[in-house]
């Protein structure tokens, strides 16, 4: 066992394996400043990362691939993913990738949902999840970044709420209607509870209904008919 991997400020323009037969504990596994070149290929394979697996301030314009481990946290600030960042077959509790930028791929698990840390690590990994077409897990991720910005507004003070109205009212909307996108039923649900609170008050307004009647037109078919139209 070794306490912790440190390969930070280097310049890497080779192949680097990482490999460890089991699962070897370490503390920490850190790249930050690192430059991964074009020409390099580094995997890492069979480690229980038990802090995190620092990958802050990086340019990775190569490869960089951790397999079949355990990361307590993945923090990739202000990097830059030009090339490939890889983790699969990676049991990871949370990843950070605020302020960072991929035009090149995230490659991870397509039947695991990683954990992102904020609105922003969602926003991106579910940009790359579009990117390989994989509709399930992108829609997951827009979920999980809408909760996130929820999140957020819950924090703001009553005045910011105030000045955030608008998109305070949108993202509750968008929550109550489908569950960010995730529940069909009850966007069916909704659809119809609007369109049963919005016939009453029109049969009000015009007078087709009254106070005496009111509760007389929830067994009228002619009522029901016109709320599912």
């Amino acid at each position: 066992n070794v306490e912790c991997i440190d390969l930070q400020n280097a310049w890497i323009d080779t192949i680097l394996n990482i490999y460890f037969i089991g699962h070897s504990r370490i503390q920490n596994l850190s790249f930050n400043k690192t430059i991964f070149s074009k020409n390099s290929i580094v995997s890492i394979e069979g480690i229980d990362v038990e802090d995190s697996c620092e990958i802050n301030f990086c340019n990775i314009i190569g490869a960089l691939s951790i397999y079949n481990s355990k990361i307590n946290l993945v923090e990739a600030n202000c990097s830059s993913v030009i090339g490939s960042l890889i983790l699969k077959d990676t049991k990871i509790n949370l990843i950070d990738l605020t302020n960072s930028t991929s035009t090149g791929r995230i490659i991870t698990d397509s039947n695991n949902c990683l954990n992102p840390l904020n609105r922003e690590t969602a926003n991106i990994l579910r940009h790359q999840k579009e990117k390989e077409g994989d509709v399930i897990l992108s829609l997951r991720y827009k979920e999980i970044e809408m909760r996130r910005y929820k999140a957020d507004f819950d924090k703001l003070s009553i005045l910011e709420k105030i000045r955030n109205i608008d998109e305070i009212i949108i993202v509750k909307l968008n929550y109550w209607s489908n569950d960010y996108g995730q529940s069909w039923l009850r966007g069916v649900a909704f659809t119809l509870l609007v369109s049963f609170i919005f016939t009453i008050l029109l049969s009000i307004i015009n007078k087709e209904i009254g106070l005496t009647n009111f509760y007389y037109q929830f067994f009228q078919q002619d009522f029901w008919n016109r709320v599912i139209e």
